[in-house]
């Protein structure tokens, strides 16, 4: 603590002046968080636990909510194993551990701690003063101050705990915004896993009779039927969709980890290497209504968000406008002189300065006008986005129907044909035609998975633009997957 001369020159007080400071310094120091630095070895371990996440572990994690959100209940138990497929599985874990739900979930509890501290009075003022730095004792002032219109919650401080409310509240929707766009990302990520794991069965199985059909094109050749040049060609078809085959096994790795980062579990977790490949084989059928813009404002959470940041702005305003009250410190003032005590009163009033406070609303008003165009272009966006989803869905429903299964049944009985000719006939034109079959075939063996995987995209796309639950359970495996096929062979 300071004292302040008459030429404001700053010299130390005396002892007893420092027993309030030397108290406040203990206080702060005592009550300071100890520090906690990083320990390599309890994040790895924090990171290794979620491979077969215990349930305690994922309740903890769950408990920082104050209620479980998109009416999440967790059953008695969660295996890895068993409930792989399950929609409470995997919004659990994005819940608990995706990084962008875990980083709104800490923002939204230090506004909810600030709030608490919104609106108290300013820092009490103490000033202790002596006359004469050469004779302390000759007279010494001091004076003690606090916010009158803080200690009534006036003014100023009533807009500031006015807006710290509207900010918790922002904080909130935008925690809720977090756990939505979490439980869809996952809910992408699953659908991707399980389509590039059929695209891979598929052309594998699809390459395996491909190899049997070049064995009999070599013992041909071997026997001067065919020339080089055409089971060149044949070799080399093969090549390719033997490249291709390997691209799709990193498609695979691709989407296990983008699964993982989703899930915030491990890539090796037991979950993602049991989930099953026929997680995409659901049947979804065209929402017969859209919803109307207002129906969007209230079921969309990144709509809510944008309202929630209105009423920030709208807080913003009446802070601003707030200004115009005067800043009012009163307090006791004591004079002590060698033979006699002085007592008496302190009063400080703070004006406002006009234009600066004009000028501050004028801005306020500006940001205020701002936040609600906002919310007036998201919500024009969301209509449109809805209308425009709901017609990919139903392209996507009519693809999936018609042309990829004519695709999957055509050349699949094409390739039969080819590799039925193959076997008893000899000549260039056999092998010409098995070698277009065999490149139709790799596309109509892969078609019903890529338009499965494109339909269930593009209904979660539609369902979280239209503010529809996320999720995979609802609904029964598609039918007639593969049934005009038979597989590969």
């Amino acid at each position: 603590m300071h004292i302040r001369s008459p030429r404001d020159h700053c010299v130390p007080t005396t002892i007893c002046s420092w027993i309030p400071a030397g108290a406040l310094l203990l206080l702060a120091a005592c009550t300071t968080p100890p520090p906690e630095p990083l320990a390599p070895r309890d994040l790895a371990r924090e990171v290794a636990i979620r491979a077969d996440t215990p349930r305690e572990v994922l309740l903890a994690a769950l408990a920082l909510h104050d209620a479980p959100p998109l009416g999440l209940a967790l059953p008695a138990d969660l295996d890895p194993k068993r409930d792989a497929d399950r929609d409470v599985f995997w919004h659990a874990h994005a819940v608990a551990f995706a990084p962008v739900v875990r980083a709104s979930r800490r923002a939204w509890r230090a506004v909810q701690i600030d709030e608490g501290a919104a609106g108290n009075p300013d820092r009490p003022g103490l000033m202790y003063r002596m006359e004469d730095g050469g004779e302390p004792d000759r007279q010494n002032d001091v004076r003690a101050t606090v916010d009158l219109l803080g200690l009534l919650g006036l003014g100023p401080k009533a807009a500031e705990r006015e807006l710290a409310a509207e900010v918790t509240g922002l904080a909130h929707g935008k925690l809720e915004e977090a756990v939505w766009s979490a439980a869809f990302a996952v809910d992408r990520a699953r659908v991707r896993l399980a389509a590039a794991r059929q695209f891979h069965a598929s052309l594998e199985q699809h390459l395996i009779s491909a190899r049997a059909g070049l064995r009999r094109i070599r013992m041909l050749q071997e026997r001067g039927r065919l020339g080089e040049g055409l089971v060149s060609r044949a070799q080399a078809v093969l090549a390719s969709l033997e490249t291709d085959l390997s691209f799709l096994a990193r498609d695979v790795a691709r989407a296990r980890e983008a699964l993982a980062h989703a899930a915030g579990v491990p890539a090796h977790a037991t979950a993602i290497e049991t989930l099953h490949d026929d997680l995409i084989d659901r049947e979804i059928t065209l929402p017969l209504h859209v919803p109307k813009a207002t129906e969007l404002l209230v079921s969309v959470p990144t709509l809510r968000s944008r309202q929630l940041a209105y009423a920030v702005a709208e807080a913003r305003l009446r802070a601003a406008a707030a200004e115009w009250w005067p800043r009012l410190q009163i307090g006791p003032h004591f004079k002590i002189r060698p033979d006699e005590l002085l007592s008496g009163g302190v009063v400080s009033l703070d004006l406002p300065w006009p234009a600066t406070v004009e000028a501050n609303i004028d801005a306020a008003v500006e940001r205020r006008t701002q936040a609600r165009e906002a919310v007036v272009d998201a919500l024009a966006a969301a209509v449109a986005s809805v209308e425009t989803r709901r017609d990919e869905l139903r392209y996507a429903l009519e693809h999936r129907t018609h042309h990829a299964r004519r695709l999957d049944v055509e050349s699949a009985r094409a390739w039969r044909a080819a590799r039925a000719r193959l076997e008893v006939l000899e000549g260039a034109d056999v092998v010409d035609t098995w070698i277009d079959a065999l490149q139709l075939r790799a596309k109509g063996a892969l078609a019903p998975t890529g338009a499965a995987r494109h339909v269930l995209l593009t209904d979660l796309a539609y369902r979280e633009i239209a503010g529809k639950l996320p999720g995979l359970d609802a609904g029964p495996a598609a039918p007639g997957r593969g049934a005009g096929a038979g597989g590969s062979p």
